[in-house]
């Protein structure tokens, strides 16, 4: 039996954008430091998700006896929720480092750089532009904006992702993170409807640099008693061409209907002057 993989691993232009980076001494070190690097990222991931944060990229560079980690994050809080106070922060840094030392046994040393995308949005002239494109969204989808909480950091997140790349993990993490909510169980498809909306109005700006956006999700969708598959395209996305870049993520969503899947592929144009190479 055949089993399916990333076809990342597969393009050539992938193997530079690799976020784990090794000091080694001796080849047996590279699956050690592969595996350490993979559970401490789940293990930031889960403990984000819980205060309500999105991480947006997390790259390791490791030696024998340091580890560099480089976090960017966003805030998907709702406005009804109180923002986060200075002593608040100060304490997550510390659960951080708490739970590494524990997993490390104390042997290793932490240097952490942590980053919030949309006060690094605010600081450029990008979020002149991020108003604009946001008062044009909202003219035409003020039909959700009663019912749905999640339309503003949805649009953050689109706005980051039409101008990061390797983007699809965080916009695969924000779908399977929107499906677990039970408020949400019998809306899956109105969902839908709403992403297909925001995706056709932010892929004709200027500043995007993703010329196509597929999005497919299996499961027991709406509460449904068989699982159903529906597919958003929108753009280009030749899936057959090595040489494009593509970025493609999956996820699964634990809802009380079952598991949903989640996979998201973004075909992304030639970096622009607005991107930097660097995810920081």
């Amino acid at each position: 039996m055949s089993r399916k993989i990333n076809s990342n691993l597969l393009k050539k232009n992938k193997l530079n954008q690799w976020s784990y980076n090794y000091r080694i001494t001796t080849k047996e070190e590279i699956s050690f430091f592969l595996i350490s690097n993979y559970v401490i990222n789940n293990v930031l991931q889960t403990l984000f998700i819980k205060h309500q944060l999105m991480l947006v990229s997390c790259k390791f560079y490791q030696t024998n006896s340091l580890i560099h980690i480089y976090i960017a994050y966003l805030n998907i809080k709702t406005k009804s929720k109180k923002t986060r106070t200075k002593i608040e922060t100060s304490l997550f840094i510390n659960k951080i480092v708490n739970l590494l030392n524990n997993y490390t046994k104390n042997k290793l040393n932490f240097y952490i750089i942590i980053k919030n995308i949309h006060k690094y949005f605010i600081q450029l002239k990008l979020f002149y532009r991020y108003n604009l494109i946001k008062k044009r969204i909202y003219a035409k989808i003020k039909k959700y904006g009663n019912k749905y909480n999640i339309l503003e950091t949805l649009l953050q997140i689109f706005f980051v992702i039409i101008t990061k790349s390797n983007s699809a993990k965080l916009l695969a993490n924000y779908i399977s993170h929107i499906l677990k909510f039970k408020m949400y169980k019998k809306d899956h498809l109105k969902l839908l409807k709403l992403f297909k909306t925001i995706i056709q109005l932010i892929l004709k700006t200027k500043i995007s640099i993703v010329a196509g956006i597929k999005i497919i999700l299996s499961g027991r969708l709406n509460g449904f008693s068989r699982s159903r598959t529906r597919y958003l395209q929108f753009g280009m996305m030749p899936l057959n061409t090595f040489n494009v870049n593509i970025n493609y993520a999956s996820r699964t969503a634990y809802t009380i209907n079952g598991t949903l899947g989640v996979k998201v592929w973004i075909f992304e144009k030639v970096l622009s002057k607005i991107e930097n190479k660097n995810d920081f």
